[in-house]
């Protein structure tokens, strides 16, 4: 039997059951059912697929912005507390002008893998997220509210990310990047629009960059 519209096949199996029982042909309608079945499993598996596309990130398979939005408004609607931290990878543009977008593209991908792989051996609870305006931006939730716990997950993770780098095949030589983040948090306390928590996040990373950067080592 040829592949035929799930509602077709529904039609066609209501045909066959609504003949009397003597004339009802039960090959078929198991037939029917067969198909009904793999069509189902088929769509569904179609549109799963498209739900993970339409809220992950093509090249990390990280949540992105509408994922993000989507985790925000149902911390909101349950009045949850957590914190948003927004990351901020440093060098993106050097590496970008510098070492071509290929190379910069690997830069991101070691970001994404590395901040999960922090995340992971932390609480089960936290998610991570490439979203923003820009590529280089990335978000972590977490359920974590203690401030001072949070400050320490986050200067590890930047300490930690010095260790991790990029080597890049250059011309006849090889040169290498360091993983580096500014960063910024906002606690969500259940009351106040998230909106603010997460543009609090976003002005901790644009006080952060202005910070290194007066210290003359901003990139």
């Amino acid at each position: 039997m040829e592949n035929q519209d799930l509602g077709k096949l529904i039609e066609k199996l209501d045909a066959e059951m609504s003949k009397p029982a003597a004339g009802r042909n039960m090959a078929v309608v198991r037939t029917y059912l067969d198909h009904i079945k793999k069509t189902y499993q088929e769509e569904r598996t179609e549109l799963e697929t498209l739900r993970h596309k339409i809220r992950h990130d093509r090249l990390t398979d990280l949540g992105n912005s509408t994922k993000l939005e989507e985790t925000l408004s149902d911390y909101e609607s349950q009045k949850k507390p957590m914190t948003i931290i927004n990351l901020d990878l440093r060098g993106l543009k050097a590496v970008n002008d510098t070492y071509g977008y290929d190379w910069g593209t690997n830069l991101i991908k070691l970001a994404a893998q590395y901040i999960s792989a922090q995340t992971t051996t932390r609480k089960s609870t936290d998610m991570v997220f490439r979203a923003g305006e820009r590529a280089d931006e990335f978000y972590i939730l977490t359920e974590e509210t203690d401030p001072n716990n949070v400050k320490k997950f986050i200067m590890r993770l930047t300490k930690n990310a010095e260790k991790h780098r990029l080597h890049i095949k250059h011309g006849d030589g090889y040169g290498h990047v360091y993983l580096e983040f500014y960063s910024g948090y906002g606690i969500y306390d259940g009351f106040r629009p998230i909106t603010d928590v997460k543009r609090e996040a976003h002005t901790g990373v644009v006080e952060n960059k202005t910070e290194v950067k007066a210290n003359g080592c901003g990139k």
